[in-house]
């Protein structure tokens, strides 16, 4: 089951025009009313907000960050890092009244990862982040991330112990994508997997 479409925030994509970005990725994207920025569907919602470190420590300082949090909570939560980490040479994350150390700002991201928020570093690559975010959500939690919706409907895909065997190469190769998988299974087959 392919994800819905990605619904940003009309201000997220004032500021990155990120729909634009996402259609030339190949992802459906719209501009709507929600209250994070970024929202869509699987079996449950993916739920994200975009934000600089200094942003992250504004939302904090103003209760901002745990109205998000709360919000994310509610399906699988994430936040993108995007932006300059530190404008004073690197002693401090964030800047002015916006700064923290880097012990403090550590802290809170692994606070933020313990209760079940995921943390992505964007590194400038807004769009293709969310892209590989939203392509993962179409897969399955079936005892694997690894497991994706394969298609039914093309030949390739057809049979059913076929569809299976690409997915017994993704679940056993760490890091092992359905590309990657197709081609094993093509060429080595069942005995690839020394069954």
């Amino acid at each position: 089951m392919l994800p819905t479409p990605i619904v940003v925030a009309p201000d997220e994509n004032r500021l990155t025009g990120i729909v634009q970005a996402l259609a030339a990725q190949g992802v459906p994207a719209t501009q709507g009313q929600i209250a994070l920025d970024y929202l869509w569907t699987t079996d449950f919602p993916y739920l994200g907000e975009r934000k600089t470190p200094a942003d992250l420590i504004a939302s904090v300082n103003d209760g901002r960050l745990k109205e998000q949090t709360d919000a994310m909570r509610k399906g699988y939560g994430f936040i993108l890092l995007d932006g300059a980490w530190s404008q004073d040479g690197g002693h401090t994350v964030g800047y002015a009244d916006r700064a923290w150390s880097w012990d403090a700002f550590d802290n809170l991201l692994g606070s933020l990862q313990e209760s079940g928020i995921v943390i992505y570093r964007t590194e400038g690559r807004l769009a293709e982040r969310l892209a590989s975010i939203w392509r993962r959500s179409a897969k399955l939690d079936r005892g694997s991330w690894r497991r994706l919706a394969l298609p039914e409907t093309t030949d390739e895909y057809a049979d059913r112990d076929y569809r299976n065997l690409v997915r017994a190469y993704m679940s056993l190769f760490q890091g092992c994508g359905e590309r990657r998988a197709n081609d094993l299974a093509r060429e080595f087959g069942a005995r690839g997997l020394g069954i």
